[in-house]
């Protein structure tokens, strides 16, 4: 199954999947994007933004994904927010996550327990493949976008992979200005250089808003917000064009990089994560 929206293609491998959760499946990625998307004139999103309407007026479905940015907002210490800097609320940061978990349910409703959800790199499963090995999915070089040089082993521990990065889109994501509160001195110890800046960043966590989220921090806040994602359950793999790769363990044996745990210092790429996975 495979359909355009939310400007990207979302592909469901899903054995024996019944036509009418294949339609319930595009409604639910059709509403969340009637609803959030700021690129159409008359969305919720749009008239929330220029103060048309108040959240008391909009839908249950855009007042929870609002709620659900402010939540990340304050886990993130505000490396994840749905303010526009120049003014105006933004949530299409969540939007297509939010999409991909509602999509998930609906699939579960109907009784399916192995399946894969693919919109435009953000990946999230269930259960196994059909060979009954984990899904695996691969994380694409930000330099040489022919190959790989990592992949995540979606194997029920994490099960959701999102993608965060500059190669396709350019500079699309919000960079927090000045130091991420939350950090322990030990992490800013270690990561003194406030201008590095990652091009890209995959998170895989436990579910895909977990995941898509941190991707989205960790790419406007930095090495710092790299250090408040350490305190939780989601592994990291972020690149910096200048100062190379940092992983946490699911990610390190492919790529050769640094741990991104506080009180670890960055290194160098190695040329191991160069090497296609």
């Amino acid at each position: 199954m495979i359909f355009e929206t939310m400007g990207t293609t979302v592909s469901i491998t899903c054995p024996n999947l019944p036509a009418r959760a294949t339609m319930e499946v595009r409604e639910t990625f059709r509403r969340y994007d009637l609803s959030c998307s700021l690129w159409i004139a008359d969305s919720e999103a749009s008239q929330f933004s220029r103060g048309e309407i108040t959240l008391d007026a909009t839908s249950g479905l855009f007042r929870d994904a609002f709620l659900e940015c402010e939540a990340w907002e304050a886990e993130t210490r505000g490396a994840f927010t749905p303010r526009i800097p120049t003014g105006g609320w933004d949530v299409q940061g969540i939007a297509k996550a939010l999409a991909i978990r509602a999509a998930g349910q609906v699939l579960e409703s109907y009784g399916a327990t192995n399946w894969l959800i693919n919109a435009g790199g953000d990946i999230a499963t269930s259960g196994t493949r059909a060979d009954g090995q984990p899904w695996t999915s691969g994380i694409v070089d930000p330099e040489d976008r022919s190959r790989l040089v990592s992949r995540a082993r979606l194997d029920g521990r994490v099960s959701a992979l999102a993608t965060s990065g500059t190669a396709e889109r350019g500079e699309h994501i919000w960079r927090a200005l000045g130091p991420i509160a939350g950090g322990t001195a030990a992490h800013n110890a270690a990561f003194p250089q406030r201008g590095v800046l990652f091009s890209q960043v995959s998170v895989a966590a436990r579910d895909i808003v977990t995941a898509d989220v941190w991707a989205t921090a960790i790419m406007s806040g930095g090495p710092a917000t790299l250090g408040l994602a350490a305190q939780h359950d989601v592994e990291v793999l972020a690149f910096s064009p200048t100062a190379g790769w940092y992983a946490t363990p699911m990610f390190r044996e492919d790529t050769g990089a640094a741990d991104a745990v506080p009180g670890s210092a960055p290194q160098a790429q190695t040329e191991r994560s160069a090497e296609a996975a």
